[in-house]
């Protein structure tokens, strides 16, 4: 468990790294093409929307 949290870290760090460098084409290709991106809205101020297919979000 400990070896795929550890790959996680460094997946998400990765990631990190290359938006702010601004390395958007390296960023995309840490995406499997079947993978969503969802930023959810709010629906008040201390609940998120769950469902992106019928509600509003941010990004999606």
């Amino acid at each position: 468990m400990e070896d795929f949290k550890a790959r996680c870290a460094d997946l998400i760090y990765s990631e990190g790294r290359l938006v702010d460098l601004r390395e958007w084409d390296a960023w995309l290709d840490l995406f499997q093409e079947d993978a969503e991106y969802w930023v959810p809205a709010w629906n008040g101020e201390f609940e998120y929307t769950v469902d992106p297919d019928g509600e509003i979000s941010l990004i999606y």
